[in-house]
């Protein structure tokens, strides 16, 4: 194992234990309010913070911009991509 790949590794780990404690709160909480809602309007809203986190996520990724001909983004957020159209 490369000596960079180490702190790779650990944010893996972290990742992973991260995501095994949010899908556990996430059972916790559908099973608190099952009750008391709807099973569909939770479900929407699940759906709803998955779809903001996912941007958020792909914001920060850089992904978001899709370019129109001529070099012009067709979207308000991300870098123009004129760099990747082909002659």
């Amino acid at each position: 194992m490369n000596v960079s790949a180490i702190p790779h590794a650990r944010l893996g780990i972290f990742c992973m234990l991260a995501g095994m404690f949010l899908i556990s709160v996430n059972d916790m909480l559908i099973k608190s309010l099952s009750g008391g809602y709807p099973l569909h309007q939770l479900v929407m809203f699940r759906a709803l913070v998955g779809l903001v986190f996912t941007l958020f996520l792909l914001r920060m990724e850089g992904a978001g911009a899709c370019c129109a001909p001529g070099g012009r983004c067709c979207t308000c957020c991300g870098p123009c991509c004129s760099s990747l159209q082909t002659p």
